[in-house]
């Protein structure tokens, strides 16, 4: 925890296998990241936020992530599912994910509870974001790729990247979003019936609220929510899409 202005530097650092959370910051300050390899964090632990980053500042600080992967920081244990498995952001004055690959994370389908239920295990309302899950910080995602990560759903839950609260303002560029999907949960094992799920969930404080995505690829995402997309779901906010 910072209780300064000064910002954090990760250059070059490869953090993996860590229990829970694989790197949390809170407090003052900003946070870049660069040139990082986050992997195979969280893997034992259900209720936990953020298993590769847990990232959090105090509405001032400013979030830098460039040429990083976020890969395997997903649940292999039972227990509740909590959001941004690769890395989860809140209350930065905007962040910034850029060049970046994410791969495999969120729920694996091999945890106990997969087995019994046939289904994703016990999810709870928390899983928002296999891949990232911003809250109240407007961010840019530029030229990354995200394939292959699982969300497990019930109402509320779902999403490769999760928009919520105050994050208008963010932009998605030149990003490819390919082979991700999403399970329903053991919770969920009636009719599915229920939005707010999909590779993009935009979930903003205002309707008004915009959100920009520029020249992205989706395909063969696939979603198990019945009143959900399998590329974009806006459930509140204002999206220009434009390709």
């Amino acid at each position: 925890e910072s209780g300064t202005d000064d910002d954090i530097v990760l250059d070059r650092l490869n953090i993996r296998r860590a229990r829970g959370n694989g790197f949390i910051r809170s407090g003052k300050g900003g946070l870049k990241v660069t040139d990082c390899v986050i992997e195979a964090n969280g893997r034992e632990v259900g209720t936990v936020y953020g298993r590769g980053m847990n990232v959090q500042s105090d509405g001032y600080g400013s979030l830098v992530v460039s040429n990083c992967v976020f890969a395997g920081n997903r649940n292999v244990s039972s227990g509740d599912n909590y959001g941004g498995f690769g890395i989860y952001i809140v209350n930065f004055k905007n962040a910034m994910v850029d060049r970046s690959l994410f791969v495999t994370n969120g729920f694996d389908l091999l945890t106990p509870e997969a087995q019994v239920y046939g289904r994703w295990g016990w999810c709870g309302t928390n899983a928002k974001g296999s891949s990232i899950y911003a809250n109240n910080t407007p961010i840019t995602v530029r030229s990354c790729r995200f394939a292959g990560n699982n969300c497990p759903l019930n109402a509320g839950t779902g999403g490769v990247i999760y928009l919520a609260g105050a994050s208008g303002g963010s932009v998605i560029d030149h990003c490819t979003f390919i082979g991700n999907s999403e399970h329903l949960s053991y919770q969920a094992q009636g009719s599915g019936l229920f939005g707010g799920a999909g590779a993009l969930v935009v979930n903003l404080a205002n309707a008004a609220d915009k959100v920009s995505v520029n020249n992205c690829t989706f395909a063969y995402n696939l979603t198990g929510a019945g009143y959900s997309a399998g590329g974009i779901s806006v459930v509140k906010g204002d999206v220009d899409i434009d390709n």
